[in-house]
């Protein structure tokens, strides 16, 4: 074989080679985002689209108000994407076309994190492996860390796009713990401030507008323990069916931040 023939044989295996990594390596880096099988979708509809909208607009449900992640679109649904909507200058009509999922892809990162919350962030302080105690599930921690981080990004663009800073996130160790039961563990609590750091006022702006964003744990300051003076915590819980904690339905609240007004049990 001439040294061109085998020159050229060289080349054709490099970009054979090449594209092969490509083909396999293209399915690991589009797993994470989420491809809609439909382009717009409305009451009545069912499937896991649904529940994927229901998940990126869970922090829109409206005051004192969440819904179960299943995957039916029902009213209140509607009601949370005419909220979404309405926010960013979309019609009102209780449908989430084209517009609503381009703007809800607009706000995820490609690690399935979001625009403005990302998981080294809220792992910052416990470099506990998603997979640790007490949960012991990497895929269920993380899928609970997601739907906290749409919350938070309602919440963020309600407060006029102020940056929130994460003071205490993930603590899925026994050396991060306060207490076993913590939501901090199970990927479902965060605790937070805004730019003026452990300012009450801002502290209680952070907390009031948190009861429209399907929080239902808002703890802050003025709690008796004395323990949410410089911070305010926020959480979501999960169905009465789930393992952890056994009394927090997705239905049920507990809102104590009394120097804020924001009290409910």
């Amino acid at each position: 074989m001439s040294r061109r023939s085998l020159g050229a044989l060289v080349a054709l295996c490099v970009a054979m080679t090449t594209t092969a990594v490509a083909l396999i390596a293209a399915p690991a880096q589009a797993a994470c985002a989420y491809q809609w099988k439909n382009s717009s979708l409305s009451e009545g509809d069912t499937g896991p689209d649904v529940r994927e909208l229901k998940i990126r607009l869970s922090g829109w449900t409206g005051y004192a108000n969440t819904y179960y992640l299943d995957d039916i679109f029902g009213s209140e649904l509607g009601d949370a994407v005419n909220r979404f909507k309405k926010e960013y200058g979309l019609p009102n009509d209780r449908i989430a076309g084209p517009a609503v999922l381009a703007k809800l892809d607009s706000l995820q990162s490609s690690d399935c994190s979001t625009d403005h919350f990302d998981w080294a962030e809220y792992k910052d302080g416990c470099s506990a492996p998603w997979d640790s105690a007490p949960l012991n599930d990497a895929a269920e921690a993380k899928a609970n860390v997601r739907v906290l981080f749409w919350k938070l990004e309602a919440l963020r663009r309600d407060l006029g796009d102020v940056p929130l800073i994460v003071t205490s996130g993930w603590r899925g160790s026994s050396s991060c713990w306060s207490f076993r039961e913590s939501n901090h563990n199970y990927g479902l609590g965060i605790d937070i401030q805004g730019t003026k750091g452990a300012n009450t006022s801002q502290l209680c702006t952070i907390a009031k507008a948190a009861r429209y964003h399907g929080f239902n744990e808002i703890l802050g300051p003025g709690k008796p323990s004395g323990d949410h003076e410089t911070h305010v915590h926020l959480a979501w819980f999960r169905s009465k069916a789930a393992p952890y904690p056994s009394w927090e339905g997705w239905n049920a609240w507990n809102w104590n931040a009394p120097t804020c007004g924001v009290v409910r049990s």
